[in-house]
């Protein structure tokens, strides 16, 4: 199995590894911006692992204190990676009479048309709750239906902490920014 080992100034920050699917190093530079989002530099080492039975996605190693000067160093291995600090169950579908997928919204938990949908990382949102969001942002309103704004909450889209204005709904949640990023017409 092939494996990233990730250093932080030559100290080990943790080895992932899947049998099937998808490594990623994320390096992330955010900058701030007059109330709406902080300052951010950070490193996170996750996947998803597709092998059966249940797709999963997977984490090792979350750095959200990086400074300048930091220097994080990947190396890829050809050994298994660590157990994963964090797991949580993949992307769920279901197939209706028809064929046509539905896929289960991350916000409402209902399984709604694939077509809407937008995929995160490790979320679904389907167009009804994305609707209800924009609306929420427009009007400022602090909760509407399932949905309600969290300041300070982590983006389940972009996987950034404390984020200025996040829409959450049970423990999932969308940053304005991701949410004004996504177009209503896919």
């Amino acid at each position: 199995m092939i494996s990233f080992l990730a250093l932080r100034n030559g100290e080990r920050l943790g080895a992932g590894g899947v049998q099937e699917g998808v490594l990623t190093a994320i390096l992330t530079r955010v900058t701030a911006k007059d109330g709406r989002r902080s300052e951010e530099l950070s490193f996170s080492l996750s996947g998803l692992e597709t092998s059966e039975p249940q797709e999963e996605h997977v984490d090792w190693v979350d750095v959200g204190d990086l400074k300048p000067g930091d220097e994080i160093t990947i190396r890829v291995q050809e050994e298994p990676g660590d157990l994963p600090t964090r797991r949580k169950r993949g992307r769920e579908h279901q197939r209706d009479p028809d064929g046509s997928e539905k896929m289960l919204c991350s916000f409402c938990g209902r399984f709604r048309s694939q077509k809407g949908c937008v995929g995160g990382a490790t979320v679904i949102i389907c167009l009804h709750c994305r609707v209800l969001a924009a609306e929420m942002l427009e009007r400022n309103a602090p909760a509407v239906f399932h949905l309600e704004l969290r300041p300070g909450a982590a983006c389940s889209f972009c996987s950034r902490p404390n984020r200025a204005v996040t829409i959450v709904a049970g423990d999932v949640g969308m940053c304005s920014e991701c949410a004004v990023a996504v177009p209503f017409a896919s």
